[in-house]
């Protein structure tokens, strides 16, 4: 996967990011890697940051978030996470202006990190599996299951 920045005004390349993902077989399917999900834009303690969710790159399965500089292309931290990802993430601001990332996987965790460190500081397993993005609506987040099971959390 490519991850890249260009020019809005004349289309030329201001970076790559190259991201290694590939194919795998899951239950006798073959899935896809890459990047499935909308990157989030930092602001706040994160202005000039940018977090992106890619799936299934050197271990099978595996996940990880990217938080990328966005001036430079270079990746400040990574996070691996325990299957793919295919869940955009999504922006918690608190009165300091600090930046809390939430976004789920296909297992059905829960991630909320601290979006300057990228310090896990929660991960609980809920639904069968996160393939929707969350829905920000004031400090609550509203995300769909498979399953036909939707979930709403509170962030304090």
């Amino acid at each position: 996967s490519y991850f890249t920045k260009l020019n809005g005004l004349n289309g030329d390349t201001v970076w790559v990011q190259p991201i290694p993902c590939h194919k795998r077989q899951v239950f006798g399917s073959e899935r896809e890697g890459g990047m499935f999900s909308t990157p989030l834009i930092g602001h706040g303690n994160c202005e000039g940051l940018i977090f992106a969710n890619f799936c299934t790159l050197d271990k099978p399965n595996l996940g990880r978030c990217c938080c990328i500089d966005k001036k430079t292309g270079r990746i400040i931290y990574s996070l691996d996470t325990e299957l793919y990802l295919w869940s955009s993430p999504i922006a918690y601001y608190n009165e300091k202006d600090e930046l809390f990332v939430l976004f789920g996987d296909i297992i059905g965790n829960l991630y909320l990190i601290d979006g300057k460190t990228g310090e896990i500081l929660v991960k609980e397993k809920f639904g069968n599996n996160f393939e929707s993005s969350p829905i920000p609506i004031g400090n609550c987040a509203v995300v769909g299951s498979r399953g036909r099971e939707i979930y709403k959390f509170s962030i304090k």
